[in-house]
């Protein structure tokens, strides 16, 4: 944007306020309110008099002043309604310290909605990411990442002269996805003083095309879905450690579970730390070792499961976990109303199929004893 464009948009640049104004004529006077105020003007609600052409001045107070101003004005648009008329004034100030008044009453409302705005967007809801295939099309400044997102607004890391109230608009690249994602916004707030001469931002997004907004709400709900399948994980390592009945160290109940799993057919959900992916598998069975007096089979750690793609998933969708070695997977299912949840390591691609070692520790939600059922009298 060119100075001459920031001039005027400075210039034109309007804040809400409803307040009497006064209108004085050769004669008389009459009241009016304001509906919004700029630094060049005013736009107000009054019903004028039929000799309106022959007002000179306009009085009204700021609430962030004690101060009155009294200006002259000219009329630069009428419209007439029902009850009143919508009139935009143009000042033509006597002196500096009238406009100087009016321009810190807008910067201190701007100031006030940009941190009402700031403190809206930090309780929105957002995803946790990193996005680093990002372009602004300003060229003075660089992102280096998007931090975190929400349908209202993200957090981005920069570097550059960036300031609240900006506009940006931004291309981003999603994971798994390769096309750019168009963004736009305007900065609601800068923290200085990163890493390496980076500073972050916090941005509330404009509207954007269905397409863009859809494809990104996408993305957070996958997001999230990834985020609550390892938090779940977590909340049960951090608080079930030691002997509990939601912890299942049996090699034996967790290959029945296993193996009921895959007798009927349920669908096993699985999350790669390497692709953050979340990808539903069905389970083939558990591959108990052949020897079974082999040193791990007792503890099963030699042991492996097998999982097909579900539906008409890709039948490469897990090379990513596969591409540099071993990863750590997270495994969740459902079964009788309880929620299984482990995670294991050693993962491998074999046709499109994933084999995962055998957990040693497996979670359950809470569900009453009395209605388990033990799967390894069925067999």
């Amino acid at each position: 944007m060119s100075s001459k464009e920031e001039r005027e948009k400075r210039k034109h640049a309007r804040v809400s306020h409803s307040g009497t104004v006064e209108f004085i004529t050769d004669e008389r006077r009459f009241q009016g309110r304001s509906v919004n105020v700029s630094r060049s003007g005013m736009q107000v609600e009054v019903r004028l008099p039929d000799s309106f052409e022959s007002v000179r001045r306009v009085t009204f107070t700021l609430p962030t002043s004690d101060t009155a101003i009294s200006v002259p004005f000219r009329f630069v648009r009428t419209d007439s309604g029902e009850r009143a008329d919508v009139v935009g004034l143009e000042f033509d100030f006597e002196d500096e310290t009238q406009r100087l008044l009016i321009e810190q009453f807008i910067r201190d409302m701007k100031q006030r909605a940009d941190d009402e705005a700031a403190a809206e967007m930090r309780r929105v809801p957002r995803t946790e990411c990193t996005l680093t295939d990002v372009t602004c099309t300003r060229a003075d400044i660089t992102i280096v990442s998007i931090d975190n997102v929400s349908t209202e607004g993200l957090l981005l890391t920069f570097e550059g002269p960036l300031a609240p109230g900006d506009d940006l608009e931004l291309r981003a690249v999603l994971p798994d996805d390769g096309r750019a994602l168009k963004l736009s916004g305007r900065v609601v707030y800068v923290i200085g003083g990163g890493m390496a001469g980076s500073s972050v931002a916090g941005v509330r997004l404009h509207p954007g095309s269905e397409v863009f907004e859809a494809r990104l709400r996408n993305f957070i709900s996958e997001r999230r879905s990834t985020d609550a399948l390892r938090d779940v994980y977590a909340g049960f390592a951090d608080t079930q450690n030691g002997t509990s009945e939601y912890r299942i160290e049996s090699v034996q109940e967790i290959r029945d579970l296993l193996t009921e799993a895959a007798r009927r057919n349920i669908t096993i959900n699985t999350l790669s730390e390497r692709s953050l992916k979340l990808l539903e598998y069905k389970l083939v069975t558990p591959d108990a070792p052949e020897h079974s007096d082999a040193p791990d089979a007792a503890d099963g750690s030699d042991e492996r499961l097998v999982l097909r793609p579900a539906g008409e998933a890709d039948s490469s969708a897990g090379s990513d976990l596969a591409a540099a070695g071993a990863d750590t997977v997270y495994v969740a299912f459902a079964l009788d109303g309880g929620s299984y949840v482990f995670r294991t390591t050693g993962t491998e691609v074999e046709s499109g199929h994933l084999s995962l070692r055998l957990p040693q520790v497996m979670y359950r939600s809470e569900k009453r004893s009395s209605e388990r059922q033990d799967f390894a009298g069925d067999r």
